[in-house]
């Protein structure tokens, strides 16, 4: 077993860190791999003024079960966030996942390759009026595909979403 955990800020507006895990159990099998799991991850910010903000994520794991079963997979996500006034916050986020996975039915290996998709925005404003009204709206629009490729149908679904908020608070005190 191994766990890397590290952590570096070159700069006040740059972070990044590195995570690393492995895990494996040892066996005697003919033909085989032991079992195990590993996984890599990654994560960069950046601010490069304090109305932005930048971040990126990077995943990839893979494990192999005793039973013969298999899965390796990579996630990615990336992040943007933008307030020019403090009243106004603009987003976005965009991940994106590709996962193979090899299950065994008997002596009969089945595959599936995974690809999924996201995508949202999000603008909202925040006023406060009068020093005891709060006022707050938010509009958020989300896209989301997922397409099985290994299948014969190659299986593809897709979802559209769209929030709308608005928030009125009163302090009187």
């Amino acid at each position: 077993n191994e766990s890397i955990n590290f952590a570096f800020d070159p700069l006040s507006n740059i972070s990044t860190t590195l995570d690393r895990s492995r895990q494996e159990t040892l066996s005697v099998q003919n033909g085989k791999d032991n079992p195990m799991t590993e996984q890599n991850q990654y994560n960069i910010s950046f601010t490069p003024l304090s109305q932005l903000a930048l971040s990126c994520a990077n995943s990839d794991d893979r494990s192999f079960q005793a039973s013969g079963a298999r899965s390796n997979g990579v996630k990615r996500s990336y992040k943007a966030g933008f307030t020019p006034f403090t009243f106004l916050h603009l987003g976005a986020n965009w991940n994106d996942e590709d996962r193979l996975t090899t299950a065994l039915n008997g002596t009969v290996e089945s595959t599936s390759d995974l690809l999924a998709k996201t995508s949202s925005y999000t603008a909202g404003t925040n006023f406060r009026a009068f020093d005891r009204i709060n006022l707050a709206a938010e509009y958020v629009l989300e896209d989301y595909s997922n397409k099985d490729i290994s299948g014969a149908g190659n299986e593809l679904a897709k979802t559209n979403n769209i929030t709308k908020k608005c928030n009125a608070t009163f302090s009187p005190f």
